[in-house]
């Protein structure tokens, strides 16, 4: 999987987290992922004490069920 493959340079090369950070777009392009022009991305980083729980967009009504949502979240990236 390309984003795994991202994050693990991300960890061992200072100078592309710098550049991730300041534009990830770029970056994820660079690497052979596409992100749509309309679509933003946000950073953030994760610390020892300070953790993130994302709730992924599924539309406006929620899933019924645990496969429901794998499928409606699938095209999401769930790199931890």
């Amino acid at each position: 999987m390309k984003e795994k493959e991202l994050l693990l340079s991300l960890l061992s090369d200072a100078d592309l987290m710098a550049k991730f950070k300041e534009n990830p777009k770029a970056v994820l392009k660079e690497k052979g992922i596409d992100v749509p022009e309309d679509v933003e991305i946000r950073v953030v980083e994760e610390t020892e004490k300070v953790k993130y729980f994302v709730i992924p967009y599924v539309g406006s009504d929620a899933p019924a069920s645990i496969e429901e949502l794998e499928q409606r979240t699938a095209k999401y990236w769930i790199i931890a």
